[in-house]
């Protein structure tokens, strides 16, 4: 069976499994079984994943999936074990608690996650599940929250991406910023097959709103204030020259 670790949780044959979904993940050393000096069955590795439902998702050692999925849940989460690698590598039987859940997940916190997991500012957390009003007034309008339900616009978007892996950042109407999975930033119209614009970095992205606020006649002051909550020092003065558009 085929698994896959992304950003919105556990992918099983396209199924997905959200975070907020998973209660605990375990990392499960099975011995080898012996019969009269001979090992009859050599021991493997499993992981588990326990489900809020009571259900689990069960992957061997011996899965296709297994090395997409070892190295793809510190990615992801926050692991109780780092070194994953060396646990496998003393062998010692039992179990091995690699993440667990400590209270129920709102998808605004599963989001947060998401955003934190790609190296983003809590400003941006704070964008995406507040508004941007929150963060400063003059984003009141061009950097809006992302709404929680599935069939929003911008979870349309991911659902529609397939692969791409996409963690919605802030909305603006019917149009997301998104971050992907290689690095990338995107600006996508639920309404449009494909992305409007695709920045390689966060600061090109912080370029471009900054630069739809000063189309809106937002004040200097404003807009150098809203660059220094989202950006390091050393790349505020470029993102504040408006883009040619």
């Amino acid at each position: 069976m085929d698994h896959r670790i992304i950003a919105a949780g556990i992918e099983t044959c396209g199924a997905l499994t959200r975070w907020s979904d998973i209660t605990s993940i375990t990392l499960v050393r099975e011995p080898e079984v012996p019969h009269e000096g001979m090992a009859i069955s050599q021991g493997y590795w499993r992981i588990v994943i326990d489900l809020t439902t009571g259900d689990f998702i069960e992957i061997p050692q011996c899965s296709p999936s297994w090395n997409q999925v070892l190295h793809g849940l510190p990615k992801h989460r926050a692991l109780r074990v780092a070194g994953l690698d060396d646990v496998i590598a003393a062998g010692e039987p039992g179990a091995t608690l690699l993440w667990q859940r400590s209270a129920p997940e709102t998808p605004d916190d599963d989001l947060a996650q998401r955003i934190r997991a790609r190296g983003l500012p809590d400003s941006v957390v704070m964008i995406a599940t507040l508004g941007g009003a929150r963060l400063h007034p003059a984003l009141g309008y061009r950097a809006e929250s992302v709404e929680p339900c599935p069939d929003s616009p911008a979870w349309a978007i991911v659902a529609a991406s397939g692969p791409a892996d996409l963690v919605p950042l802030w909305t603006c109407g019917t149009v997301t910023v998104l971050s992907a999975a290689d690095g990338s930033f995107l600006e996508w119209d639920a309404e449009e097959n494909e992305p409007w614009t695709i920045w390689p970095d966060f600061a090109d992205a912080v370029r471009s709103l900054l630069t739809d606020l000063w189309e809106d006649e937002a004040d200097d002051a404003a807009r150098a204030e809203i660059a220094r909550l989202l950006l390091p020092a050393g790349l505020i003065a470029a993102a504040l020259v408006p883009e040619e558009r």
